[in-house]
Order: C-alpha cells, then structure tokens, then sequence
C-alpha cells in the first residue's frame, strides 16, 4: 500500500494562484448539493468529500515495486513528465500517476470495452453491454495479450498495471473519484484492480471510433428504398483527384507481384487485389440492397449503433484530422514544423492525456525519452516527439469493415451451399441495483459475430425477410455479421514502443509496420531535417468486382476477404521535393497510380486542399514558414461551401426586404467563419436548409433526424400520388448522425449540381405553408428566406445580435453521471458553453450537424505543432485539463485557451522541465 512521508495535506496548487477560486467554488457547490440534493445528498457530500480524491502532487510516497526513485514534475497545468532509471519504473510511474488524474475515466473505459457498463451505471447500458459482449473486444484484447505481443511489451503493460494498482490500494472509491461517491448512493460498485488487457482494450474502442466506411455501407443500403442507383450515385460522387490532390504525390510502394497474406478466414483460393475507383455508387450485387429484408435489417442496426455510448465517438463524413509538415527549407527554423489536431467527439475530460516520459540516462535499462498524447489507461505515447523525431496521425479511412447478410438455417448458417455451424458462447451481464441477463453470441467460422442479434426487432425481420432472386430460401431468415480486422488479434502496442523508442525514418517506418487497427495515416519529421509519410495498417483484399460498399452476401465465398494488402506494398514518402506534405483525410494515392483499392469512401479532400493552398501561399518566392505560421493555419476558419454558394445566393432577388437585410450580411464577407460573424450564422444556416430542401427531404426515414416528420410517397409507389394517400413518416436517426450531414461528401454533391439548375434535386413539392421549388435559384431562394426565420426565432429579429458563437456552442460533458445522471449531478461534473468559430469541412474543424443543428459535435481534440529545429519552443494543447476531478484547478483549464486557439509552452529538456515545474512529487520504493 502506497503510504505518504510527508506532512502534505494530498494537493498543492503550486503557483497555478487558483486556490482561493477553488475553495470558492467547492463552498457554492456543496450548498448547491444541500439545496437540490436535499438531505440524502447534502448530508454526506461537503467540500471534503470532493476533495478526498485530489491527487497529492509533492511531496514523496513510497510504493512497493519500484526499484528505485522516480520524479513527477508538474507544471502550472498539472502536466506531468516523469523521469525513472528503467523502463519498469517509468511505466509503474505512468500508471500511478494517470490513475491519480483520469482512473474513473479509465474505469469507465475498460468497461465500456468489456460490455460491463450495467455492472457501474444499472440497467440502463444492458443493451450497449450486449451488443459491445457480442464484437468481444476484450476477449480479442486478451487473445491479443496472450498470443501476439513481444515480451517486452507485456512487461511493460505489467508494470503500468502495477502502477495503477498502487493507487488503488486501500481507497475507497470516494478516495479516487467523486463519481464513485456519486454512484454509492444507488449500488456498492467497488473498482477492481486493473489488468494488462484492460490497457489493450482500449485500442478497440479508438479503432470503431476511426472504423472507416461502415456508416457508409449501411447508408447506401437505406437509401434504396427512397432513392435508385444513379440518385445514390449522385449523393456519393467520384473524388475529385484532379481538384484536391491525393497524399501521396512524389512517394512510392514496393511493387510487387500481387502476392498476399492468406486471410485465416473462410476457406477458399486466394484472389488478387483489384483496382478501380476511390467512389462507390453503392450499387454493387449480391444481396438485393433495396429489399424490405436488408433494409430492416440494417435500419435495427443503425438504431443500435446510435445508441452505443458516445465516448465510442460518432463516425462521420467530417470526423477525421489535419496533420502536415514543412521541411526545412521552407521554415524560419531551416529544420522541419510538424503540426497535427485530430478531431474526435468531445468528452471531458479530454480522451487525451499529455505527459513525458524520461530516462535519466539512455541505456539498454531505460530506453525512453519520449513526450507527447496518450491515452489515460495505456502506457507509452501514442503521438508526440522523442529525442530524434517526431509524428502525427490522421485517421486514413482505408475499408478495413464489411457486413454480410447471413442465411440463417436451425443453428448455423448456409455457405456455398452446405450448412456450417455457428460458434456460440454464454454471457452474463451482471447489472446493478438487480439481477443479470444472460446472452448467446453466435459467430460465423471465420470469427464474424452476428450483430443482428443483439436487436429483438432485427431477429423477427430477418426470419420474414425478402432478398433478391440470386438469395438462397429464406428457411430461418436473414442475419447480419460484421467482418472488421480489429476482431483479429494484432500487435498495435508493439508499435506503440517501438515508434517511441525511433530514431530515425527506418526505425519508424519498421515500428509502423506493427500498428495494425486503426490504420492510420503517419506523418513523420527528425532532427537531421528529413520528412516522410506512411500508410500502415492490416487492409483487405477483395475478389474482383466486390469494392466493400455494399452490404455482401454471406452464404457466396466469392465475396470473402482474400488476404491482406503486403505491408511493403502500402505507399509511402519521403523527403519530397514539394518540401510538405499535407494530411487531412483526403485519398492517400491516385488509384490510377496504384493496383489495390484502398476503399471507396474518402474525405474529399476540403480542408487538405485548404492547407495545401495556405502553405503554397506562405512559400511562394521563397517565403518562409514560422511556427506561429503553422497554429494560424490550424485555426484557419474559412468555408469552402460559402465561396461556392455567396456569389450566386447575392444574385437572388429575395422579394422580401427583411430577408434582404439577412442577405446583405453576405455582401463583401470574406468567407470565414469567426464566433462573431452574423455573416457566418446566416450563410451557415442558408446551407442548412439547402441541404434540407434539395436532400434531405427526400432521403428515407433511416438516415432523417428523429422525431422530425414529412408527408411523403409510400414506399415502392411509381407515378404521381394524390395527397390524401401519403403517409406520416418521422426521422430515426440522432440528431449528430443524421444526413445529409453537410459535410465534405454534400459540398461535392452540390458543387456538382451547380450548374444543372434543372436538376430534380432541386425540385420540392408545395406545402401547405409554401410555394414548392422548380430550379436551383427557386430552391436558394426558398433556403434564404427559411433561413432568415430560423435565425430570427433563435437569435431574434435584430440582425446586429447575430453572431456564428452564439449558434455555434461547444458543451463538454462528462460521458457517463453528465449525460444520465441527475440534474443537480450534471451541472456538477460539466461545463460549458464555449462559443466556437470554424465549421464543418473547415481545418478549424469544430463539426456540426447540418441534419441536426448548429451546436459543436466534433472538435479539434488537441493540437500540437512540434519545432524539431528546437523541441524546447515546440507548443501544444489539450481540449480540457489533465485532471479528471470536477472542481479541480486542472479539470478545464486549457479550454479556454483551446477555444482562443492559443497553445501552451510544451517543454522538453531537462532544463526546460526544470524551469517551468510547479510540484514535485517523488515516488519511493
């Protein structure tokens, strides 16, 4: 048990100067629990209850296990850097000191991984705990563990378990977080000790987060039922290659003769790689994608999948990241700039954790010097810098998921004509404050769990569905499984380490080759002032003429997975002689330049552009790029949709002069998107009910925002339909994963209709309250004035209190007790609003919901911009604070200067460390 040897009351502000506005707080917020609470609350919570689980930040503590004396040096934001004399020691110490700031969150984590969310929060999460118990990412963690990772890996995830389980010792849960005082008033939750697999869990969680194109297939699929294969077409354009350059433009791949890892699933010969074009039209074969069968299947489905926890991360056309970097004979520095900002769904605290990790001295015993983002419950750091170099990531959305409609028959499923039996198991899912459920998870040979299952809706529909005539009998109907390279077990926390300890491109690009899910795309930058990018990732190979865009049909071997694109085939650059290379979602290489289909659903390539356009600007007749340059250029917040939309939308004749006044907001704006801008707000929700009036109005109830209603069509009627035989349908889908979402995917969409202004999209039908529209400027016209009356109803009728911020409003919340808990709870743990400037498909990407609304629903997670000319003046900053303790000085204390754009000094060396330490803590043995 780990014991203080100092007088230390637990927490010192050090020189933050916050205390007494601490002290403030905490008096207002325990009258406020006396008050709402009543006396079942106010009468065990006080100032010490939420205190009692602040972490002691100097001082010493002794803990069993070490070998010898490890130093946490605290700057004024509570960020830690953490010098050790072994790698055991350093990892030990990362555990404790994580589990000191973030253990609830990483409780909460390794539940939601492991499908034990009821056992902490009641009944409420048995669905979720079922449908993430049938996926079995722990049960692949552990296989993961146990079969896949080196020895040294497993000694050091070891050590960080035994870190956190120092922690532990002897708290209650009170002791570690005021959630758990929270959560003692309706169960006994106690918190188990944390194991190696707990850590690798987590990397499931991030890799359905960053999935790919799965959201996409499903989409396709619904669509059918409203729209035929050239409208779907039309709603999933081709990339534009020649507009938004792909990644890779001076790089290359080690060609080779289409040889392939064998894929360890399904039985059958290997199949080659097939090329073809980065945009699917949704209109592959195989399962009947329109018929009353898949479509129902897949609609229970979505409806699963919305509901899954949010800290899982909502996968959208805008979610994504920028991460570039500029050589040095492009910067002020003469040595490279690495910028990077992922953006991800926020949640608070941040899924972020910054920290260093030191050895005192460099040896074969302590092998790291490494600072950067991680993740609160893993070891090690997942982006950052070294001593030599450093690396960025963005999500590459390579297909790495394909569904399958199984034909279900008694207890297996029919393949290539035989009847194979389902592999099953028993779950328990315990719950508390009752009983338990107990669950049977049925999966196809090859390991692909039948996630039809987990919705009574979808079991009764698929034993009625219909599927085309190519389909085998119906017998026990249809299910739908999931095939996804994260249900392998892979060594991702190899190269976790490896990347760590690099010290150049070629150990980099070798540590890279271990990072199997989620394939990323890895920027790269060293001291010596070389540059380089890399695709690495377990990507599959399909047989030709199926592209992964579609739904497949289960019971045909020619639709399986063939192998694996080679590692040495994926592309790759280095040192190119543009001197940059720019990352941010778009496609990694022309498929006219290469023989494997990475996927055929891409970002389109905005915000890359947007960044290449920025740099080509700072360069051009030998300008120089600065550090400062490259923080602008991630707050970058213009609109490429507006600089579309503007011209025409001012040749307008509105026929309404308040509607007028709204739209002479738009005359000599400058297109972008600051939290004051009226300008902004208007144009912003003009695109809104554009995208509404051409689109969204007419995609099928599946994809439309819940609860909103239309008189439509009956499905599958053909010809003109009187008004007395349309029927009520409302939207299914939550209000943050609605279509048409207005992202990158629907700028193209309509720069392509642009000019057909005859275009059925843009025809609407009469309403009661309004003419309906019959060209392009009818339909813009009919937005403009929607529009105006939108505004005025939330922002009220005088234009000069117009401003993007007050729509546009970022609120962080804490992802379990302040989304579900009580009321009084929820103003206890969240915070916000922040008014934000940027957009969607902006490189300020603060995403919103077009379908759904203005508030932020994606972010910038963090952002960092590394000076590997002198790491001491690299900057960075994280969405909130380091510490996961409401009332804490550090729980969101860089928010405010995230929103700002501003970044704080990121420091180093030894001096440097030195020089802006706030608290030491040493941990003994």
């Amino acid at each position: 048990m780990p014991t203080d040897t100092t007088a230390s009351t637990g927490h010192k502000p050090g020189k933050s100067g916050r205390k007494e506005g601490r002290k403030a707080r905490l008096i207002v917020l325990v009258l406020v629990l006396a008050i709402i609470g009543g006396v079942a609350y106010g009468a065990y919570w006080s100032v010490s209850t939420v205190r009692a689980s602040f972490p002691q930040t100097d001082g010493s503590i002794t803990l069993k296990g070490l070998s010898g004396p490890v130093d946490v040096k605290r700057d004024s934001y509570g960020i830690p850097q953490i010098y050790a004399s072994s790698d055991q020691d350093l990892f030990m110490a990362q555990g404790y000191v994580q589990a000191q700031d973030r253990f609830y969150q990483m409780d909460v984590r390794r539940h939601m991984t492991a499908g034990r969310l009821s056992e902490m929060f009641g009944k409420g999460q048995v669905d979720n705990d079922a449908f993430l118990r049938t996926m079995g990412w722990d049960r692949i963690a552990k296989e993961e563990y146990d079969t896949k990772l080196s020895a040294s890996t497993k000694k050091y995830l070891q050590a960080y378990a035994k870190g956190v389980n120092a922690y532990l010792a002897g708290k209650d849960g009170a002791d570690i977080s005021l959630e758990y005082a929270a959560l003692g008033f309706t169960n006994d939750y106690k918190p188990e000790k944390w194991t190696p697999v707990d850590s690798v869990s987590w990397l499931k969680a991030m890799a359905w987060d960053l999935r790919g194109n799965m959201q996409d297939e499903i989409d396709r699929a619904l669509m059918t039922s409203r729209l035929g294969p050239k409208e779907i077409a039309d709603l999933y354009p081709e990339y534009p290659y020649s507009r938004n350059k792909a990644i890779v433009q001076e790089g290359q791949y080690n060609e080779l003769t289409h040889t392939f890892e064998q894929d360890g699933g399904r039985s059958g010969t290997s199949g080659s790689g097939t090329s073809g074009s980065a945009a699917g039209t949704g209109t592959g074969t195989g399962t009947g994608t329109g018929t009353p069968g898949l479509q129902s299947q897949l609609s229970g489905l979505q409806k699963v999948l919305g509901d899954l926890p949010t800290a899982v991360g909502i996968n959208g056309d805008g979610i994504g990241s920028n991460s570039w970097v500029v050589s040095g004979k492009h910067t002020i520095t003469g040595k490279p700039l690495l910028a990077n900002d992922p953006h991800l769904s926020p949640s608070l605290p941040s899924v972020w954790y910054q920290m260093g990790l030191h050895c005192r001295r460099i040896s074969s015993k302590c092998q790291y010097d490494v600072t950067g983002y991680t993740f609160a419950g893993m070891p090690g750091v997942i982006i950052g810098h070294n001593q030599n170099i450093a690396w960025g990531m963005t999500n590459s959305g390579v297909d790495v998921t394909d569904l399958y409609m199984e034909k279900i028959t008694g207890d297996g499923y029919q393949y290539d004509g035989k009847v194979l039996p389902f592999k099953t198991r028993e779950e328990t899912i315990k719950v508390a404050g009752g009983g338990s459920k107990k669950i049977v998870v049925r999966q196809t040979e090859d390991g692909m769990p039948l996630l039809s299952d987990r919705n009574d809706e979808l079991v009764k529909v698929g034993k009625k569905a219909s599927v085309d005539t190519a389909a085998p009998d119906r017998g026990d109907g249809y299910g739908v499984a999931l095939r996804w390279t994260a249900l392998d077990p892979g060594t991702t926390m190899d190269a976790v380490f490896a990347m760590n300890r690099a010290t150049d491109w070629h150990d980099f690009r070798e540590a890279a080759a271990h990072f199997d899910v989620p394939s990323q795309n890895l920027v790269y930058a060293d001291t010596d002032g070389h540059i380089g990018y890399t695709l690495p990732g377990k990507i599959p190979t399909r047989a030709k003429g199926d592209d992964g865009s579609i739904p497949a049909p289960g019971w045909d071997s020619k639709y399986k997975w063939t192998g694996y694109i080679p590692q040495d085939a994926l592309p790759y650059e280095f040192d190119p002689e543009s001197g940059y290379i720019v990352t941010a979602n778009q496609a990694v290489i022309d498929p006219d330049k290469y023989p494997y289909t990475l996927t055929t659903d891409w970002g389109y390539g905005t915000r890359s552009q947007r960044i290449t356009d920025l740099i080509q600007s700072k360069i051009k007749d030998g300008g120089k790029i600065s550090p400062d340059d490259m923080r602008q250029m991630q707050l970058d917040n213009s609109s490429e949709i507006a600089k579309l939309l503007v011209p025409t939308l001012l040749k307008i004749d509105t026929g309404d002069k308040d509607v007028r006044q709204a739209q002479k907001l738009l005359e000599g704006w400058d297109y972008t998107q600051d939290a004051d801008s009226a300008a902004a707000a208007y144009f912003n929700a003009v695109w809104r009910n554009i995208l509404k009036l051409a689109f969204g109005d007419k995609l099928p109830k599946e994809l439309r925002v819940k609860g909103q209603c239309l008189l439509v069509d009956p499905v599958n009627t053909t010809g003109p339909v009187d008004a007395t035989q349309k029927v009520r349908e409302c939207g299914e889908r939550e209000a943050d994963q609605a279509q048409p979402d207005g992202g990158g995917r629907w700028i193209e969409v309509v720069r392509n209709l642009m000019n057909d202004q005859k275009s059925h999209w843009w025809k609407t039908p009469e309403r009661l309250t309004r003419p309906g529209a019959d060209n392009r400027d009818d339909l813009f016209k009919r937005a403009m004035i929607d529009a105006r009356w939108e505004l005025t109803a939330l922002l009220g009728k005088d234009i000069d209190t117009w401003n993007w911020g007050r729509l546009h409003r970022l609120f962080l919340k804490n992802q379990t007790l302040g989304t579900d808990g009580p009321g009084f709870l929820q103003y206890v743990l969240n915070r916000g609003p922040w008014k934000l400037s940027g957009g969607e498909a902006t490189v300020n990407a603060t995403g919103w919901n077009a379908a759904g609304g203005y508030g932020v629903v994606w972010v910038p997670s963090m952002r960092m911009v590394v000076n590997l000319g002198d790491l001491d003046k690299s900057k960075w900053i994280n969405l909130t604070g380091a510490s996961g303790h409401a009332y804490s000085a550090h729980y969101v204390d860089q928010t405010d200067k995230w929103a700002k754009g501003e970044l704080l000094a990121w420091s180093f060396t030894d001096k440097a460390v030195d020089g802006n330490t706030s608290d030491t803590l040493v941990l003994k043995p």
